[in-house]
């Protein structure tokens, strides 16, 4: 049996009042006897209504809590490795993390863009990343599905967590996803002009950056990446 009020907890005693199922954090003994909150915040109530002339009723008892969300499924480790070796970011989304799984997609992409487009020694830098992301995200769902087997809804706080971090900064995801494409493209029409001339793409965006986190530190009403 599990507590009324927490459903991930075991139940250890039932309120005397109106039996609603009680773990060790919501059991408030009373005399000795356990009670829920809203049974002691009923009993107050009622104590004031008398205190104050009124006659005293029944006593209000809280209406029965309603179902119980039933807590995320665990998943099995082994098929989440699976996945996750399959294709990138599909570990994450059988671990029911979907933004995580958007997010490993995509820096994966932008690695094997990055390693196809510089020259070398940098794409080999890239390439090695990339094996590195590849490996972490393998880890990263083996690992999670057992942390979901312990702490059922962990994982959905994780990803409402990265929900919250990309609405943060949306335009600064925006350009990145852009700055991608955009070289990419170049790749396509000009792969020699682009080879010749990446550090300046480089050294643009680096000083685009300086210059608006400064203007943001200057203005801090000034909306900035």
């Amino acid at each position: 049996m599990t507590c009324s009020y927490h459903p991930d907890h075991p139940a250890t005693a039932a309120c005397q009042a109106c039996g609603h199922s009680l773990c060790p954090a919501c059991d408030h003994r009373i005399k000795g006897a356990p009670y829920c909150q809203d049974c002691i915040v009923a009993g107050i109530d009622l104590l004031r209504s008398s205190w104050r002339g009124v006659p005293p009723s029944v006593f209000p008892l809280p209406p029965p809590p309603g179902p119980a969300a039933r807590p995320p499924k665990a998943r099995a480790p082994w098929r989440a490795l699976i996945f996750a070796m399959l294709f990138p970011g599909l570990g994450a989304l059988y671990n029911g993390q979907s933004i995580k799984a958007l997010l490993q997609f995509l820096t994966m992409l932008g690695l094997l863009t990055m390693a196809d487009l510089l020259s070398p020694p940098l794409d080999d830098i890239f390439g090695l990343g990339l094996i590195a992301c590849y490996l972490y995200t393998i880890f990263d769902s083996y690992r999670s599905a057992w942390r979901s087997r312990d702490v059922p809804n962990s994982l959905l706080d994780e990803d409402e967590r990265l929900r919250v971090r990309i609405r943060q900064h949306p335009q600064t995801i925006g350009l990145l996803l852009i700055s991608l494409g955009v070289l990419a493209l170049l790749e396509q029409f000009f792969p020699t002009l682009l080879q010749r001339f990446w550090p300046l793409l480089l050294l643009a965006a680096g000083y685009a950056w300086i210059s608006r986190s400064t203007r943001g530190k200057r203005h801090p009403g000034a909306p900035s990446l």
